[in-house]
C-alpha cells in the first residue's frame, strides 16, 4: 500500500453501530397506542366493540381465576399442615378420660382455694384467693359440664 491509502483508511470507529432489533414485548406507550386504535375502530363497528369487551372481561376473569386457584393451593397446603394438629386436639377433647382429668383437679384446687380464703385474715390476700379459686372452679365446673353433655364417646373408650 502506498502512502495516500494509508490516509484514507477508514477506522472502526467510525463504522455505525447496527441497529438495535426492536424489543419482542411492546413497551407500555405501544400498548397504549394499540389499545387507543381499537377504540377508534370499535367506535366505527360495534361487532368489534363487542369482541374488544369480551376479550378484556375474558383478561380479566382469566387473572382472576388464577388468583383465586392460587389463593386455593395456600389453603389446600395449609389444611394438609394443620389437619393433623387438628386430629390430635380433636381426639383429646372428645377423650372422657383427659377431661375429667383436668376437670376434677380444678375442682378439687377451686373449693380448697375458696375455703383457704374463708380463714385467711387478710383482706387483699383473702380476695385474691377467693378469685383464684372461683375462677379454678368455674373452669373445671364447665369442663365437667362440656364432658357431660356434648363430649360423644368414641367406641374404643
Amino acid at each position: 500500500m502506498s502512502d495516500a491509502e494509508e490516509g484514507t483508511r477508514i477506522g472502526l470507529e467510525s463504522v455505525a453501530k447496527p441497529a438495535v432489533p426492536p424489543p419482542t414485548v411492546p413497551d407500555e406507550w405501544t400498548r397504549e397506542e394499540h389499545e387507543l386504535l381499537k377504540l377508534k375502530e370499535m367506535a366505527s363497528k360495534p361487532a368489534l366493540r363487542n369482541v374488544f369487551l369480551s376479550e378484556r372481561e375474558n383478561a380479566r376473569l382469566t387473572k382472576e381465576l388464577e388468583e383465586a386457584n392460587q389463593e386455593r393451593r395456600d389453603l389446600q397446603g395449609r389444611v394438609f399442615q394443620l389437619g393433623p394438629e387438628n386430629a390430635r386436639l380433636n381426639q383429646t377433647m372428645s377423650d372422657l378420660k383427659g377431661n375429667f382429668s383436668i376437670a376434677a383437679p380444678l375442682l378439687t384446687l377451686g373449693g380448697i382455694s375458696i375455703s383457704i380464703a374463708g380463714t385467711l385474715p387478710d383482706g387483699s390476700l383473702k380476695s385474691i384467693t377467693r378469685i383464684a379459686g372461683i375462677t379454678g372452679a368455674v373452669i373445671g365446673g364447665i369442663l365437667t359440664f362440656y364432658t357431660l353433655f356434648w363430649v360423644k364417646p368414641h367406641p374404643s373408650t
